[in-house]
């Protein structure tokens, strides 16, 4: 159900409330989507459909209100049979309630903090997650995790993805961790603390909101390391990207930045580039430069590629470009 941004809440609520009343009400219900948009629904109307697909044995629930609401109660969606749960509303903070939120389960969980409510503390407790036993796959956003009292320890979880979050200041406890996904949150300089009790890493994905110095260091068998900058702050200068992870095998870049690999031998190099240039205000020439200044960081690898947008990134013709590549080859 959604996203009723122009219909009456009338007629949605009518449309609804039929949907579910016409159902058989003896089949099980697989999975719910319900992102609103429309305020004028009745908070009992809600109650009522996340009360429906959690009797009906749901197994995957999308559910977000996108206009200001009150909070909802974690025990609003306690359920047997969830195993996927996306939350986009505004929860009540856990010292409010008597207990924890039951889903034993519950495998996969997305946490949104609306976007029209970032200016109140949004603040997230580490009880919630502590209290799902079956938990493996986290993604948060627009969250404030740098409370004192906050601890990012989950034994069990191996993908976390945070996205417009602040990051705690302690070290991350996920020794289960295989796959992590930063997006757009504050990185340190050096992230070799971070990651460094990360025992089972085995992919990284860091999107960084500006181009800045960073030193990556990993011992460990990280095998996937994927870079992602923003173009929209390419014009007011380039950072400098250090990685120290011997045990890597594939780098993908979407972006133009300035590299060194402390890695003996890279099976695989991505240069993705495609959508990359809306916007910038750099002449081709320059782009063009800053694109072959990546080579030599990257001249360890086995396999080099480029998507069409990186071949096209300048006026220069795609013959130069290959012979440039190709003369830089021999050279190595």
């Amino acid at each position: 159900f959604g996203e009723y941004r122009y219909s009456s809440p009338k007629n949605n609520t009518k449309f609804i409330r039929h949907v579910l009343s016409k159902r058989n009400r003896q089949s099980d219900l697989f999975e719910l989507n319900f992102c609103v948009y429309n305020k004028g629904l009745r908070r009992c109307l809600i109650a009522n459909v996340v009360e429906y697909a959690i009797s009906h044995n749901v197994q995957s629930l999308d559910f977000g209100l996108l206009h200001k609401h009150q909070p909802f109660k974690l025990s609003t969606f306690n359920s047997n049979s969830l195993k996927k749960l996306t939350l986009r509303v505004r929860l009540e903070e856990f010292a409010m309630e008597l207990g924890c939120w039951d889903l034993p389960c519950l495998t996969t969980l997305f946490l949104k903090y609306p976007d029209f409510d970032l200016t109140k503390g949004n603040q997230i407790s580490d009880s919630w997650f502590t209290c799902l036993p079956s938990l493996r796959d986290l993604g948060l956003e627009n969250w404030d995790l740098s409370i004192s009292s906050f601890s990012f320890s989950i034994p069990d979880l191996t993908t976390l993805r945070l996205s417009n979050c602040i990051l705690p200041k302690m070290v991350l406890d996920l020794p289960s961790l295989i796959t992590l996904d930063l997006h757009n949150v504050n990185l340190p300089y050096d992230m070799s603390d971070m990651i460094s009790t990360l025992i089972h890493l085995q992919n990284l994905t860091i999107s960084l909101p500006f181009i800045q110095d960073h030193v990556i260091s990993c011992s460990r068998p990280l095998l996937n390391l994927n870079i992602r900058t923003n173009s929209s702050h390419y014009d007011s200068g380039s950072g400098y990207i250090i990685v120290f992870a011997p045990k890597i095998c594939n780098f993908t870049s979407y972006g133009i930045f300035a590299t060194t690999f402390g890695v003996p031998e890279l099976e695989t190099v991505n240069i993705r580039l495609q959508g990359w240039f809306q916007g910038l205000q750099s002449s081709k020439e320059e782009i063009y430069h800053r694109l072959t200044n990546m080579f030599p960081g990257l001249g360890n690898a086995k396999t080099l590629t480029f998507d069409l947008e990186s071949i096209k990134v300048t006026s220069y013709t795609y013959i130069q470009l290959i012979l440039e590549i190709s003369l830089y080859l021999v050279y190595l």
